[in-house]
């Protein structure tokens, strides 16, 4: 086992990626560490609490860790790229991917059509990653 999750504190919002995190104390080389993870899925948006699946080792500060989502509907893996702080110890998120994917649509119009709920979340996805003409081509024909 890679680190043993120990809960996590207060919520908070990077003002650099506006997204969602907490902090969570892993149990790492026999010391509590805390790190910064999503606190949203970037697949299903729900509010998680992502178990650690694996970590990279690194000579530098920067490690990829990955997570696995919690949500039962979900329980799908993303990597998030975090730095070390060497006078801490602990990590901070850099970056996530993927990333998230932003507000689902309504439940009325995803019961009405899951199709409609697949095309809206890939034309999300195309436009997180700068693909507007997709994008844009997407939202059209959800």
């Amino acid at each position: 086992m890679l680190g043993i999750h120990l809960g996590h504190k207060k919520p908070f919002v990077r003002s650099e990626t506006k997204m969602l995190t907490i902090v969570s104390s892993y149990l790492w080389d026999n010391a509590n560490r805390n790190v910064e993870v999503p606190g949203i899925c970037p697949f299903c948006n729900n509010g998680i609490s992502p178990a650690l699946v694996s970590r990279s080792s690194s000579a530098n500060q920067y490690y990829a860790f990955v997570f696995k989502c919690t949500h039962p509907d979900c329980l799908k893996h993303f990597v998030c790229l975090l730095k070390s702080d060497d006078s801490t110890r602990n990590f901070s998120l850099i970056y996530c991917h993927p990333k998230e994917s932003g507000k689902r649509p309504e439940k009325v119009l995803s019961d009405l059509s899951v199709r409609f709920d697949t095309l809206y979340r890939q034309a999300q996805a195309a436009e997180l990653i700068g693909d507007y003409d997709l994008a844009s081509c997407g939202y059209r024909n959800a």
